[in-house]
């Protein structure tokens, strides 16, 4: 099996950030006004994220964004950070060869070089299990109240 290759995107790479989010939101994405948001999403400086691209053979395969959050320190652990991550997408060619694992791995190798201490996920019901398989574990204790 080929090598998933993580690579942090850059601004030549935003046409392509589109189609991959795109792809994970149809129909909307064909809609020109979200397109608009979300290309003003995307290069947003203020919304603290990474966006990061799986690629094989030099093309991207799927994709995932991590969101920054900086804990409170605590007396022995001055430098706290985790990230939820959020759009975790390959293109269905690509699933149940193997590519998801890889490129989670790539990821949590990339939390680990940048001193991250926790990775939360907000899996919906048809991923959870991958993310469940690959380390992650049930918590219990997200609550939502929506505004």
């Amino acid at each position: 099996m080929e090598q998933v290759i993580l690579r942090r995107a850059g601004d030549k790479d935003l046409k392509q950030v589109q189609k991959l989010i795109g792809k994970s939101f149809l129909p909307e994405s064909d809609d020109a006004t979200y397109t608009k948001i979300l290309k003003s999403y995307l290069n947003d400086q203020f919304v603290n994220k990474l966006v990061f691209l799986f690629e094989l053979e030099g093309k991207a395969i799927g994709m995932v964004i991590a969101h920054p959050w900086v804990m409170v320190p605590k007396p022995k652990k001055l430098k706290r950070v985790y990230w939820h991550i959020s759009n975790f997408y390959l293109f269905p060619k690509f699933r149940g060869k193997g590519y998801g694992e890889q490129s989670l791995i790539l990821v949590r190798e990339e939390a680990k070089k940048q001193g991250v201490e926790k990775m939360l996920v907000y899996a919906g019901h048809d991923i959870a299990a991958f993310f469940e398989r690959n380390g992650f574990y049930n918590q219990d204790t997200l609550l939502e109240y929506k505004v």
